[in-house]
């Protein structure tokens, strides 16, 4: 009886510990990293590097507060990536209206399906990834195109 009564006991604990888990990570596994300052966003300003045969530089500045929510929201889902020497592609800089700044460097992406950004985090930096595909659709209505997503053609 004290077997199957601790046996019960080892099943809940470790069933307590998933959920926990689960809650804590959420169920991709990676947590959300806050890369954005809370509030509405004022303006965002995109500065494009050239990268021959992919990307033109550029400097695109948006005022749209409904665009930018859009682009805001593909960027709130960030998740812990991994570094590499790949250097920064261009930065996006957004403006709150109550005038905090969030600054990311726009980084390729290895796997095909995310787009990966450097942001400052404390005396360092964090390395993240969001959905590629919402993020160039956020980019496209921001007025931004032939964004090197780390391939040999621009999307």
């Amino acid at each position: 009886m004290r077997s199957r009564v601790r046996k019960l006991g080892m099943m809940t604990v470790c069933l307590a510990g998933s959920v926990i888990l689960f809650l804590l990570l959420g169920p991709a596994g990676d947590p959300v990293v806050r890369v954005l300052p809370d509030g509405e966003f004022r303006e965002v300003k995109i500065r494009l590097i050239d990268v021959p045969g992919a990307q033109r530089a550029a400097t695109i500045e948006n005022g749209d507060a409904s665009r930018i929510a859009a682009l805001a929201r593909v960027l709130r889902t960030a998740r812990r990536s991994s570094d590499h020497k790949c250097e920064s592609t261009g930065e996006i800089v957004l403006r709150t209206v109550e005038g905090k700044t969030a600054v990311l460097g726009m980084l390729p992406s290895h796997d095909g399906r995310s787009f990966e950004f450097r942001s400052q985090s404390g005396q360092g930096y964090d390395v993240v990834r969001v959905d590629r595909d919402g993020f160039i659709r956020a980019m496209t209505d921001l007025g931004v195109k032939d964004v090197y997503v780390g391939h040999s053609v621009a999307r």
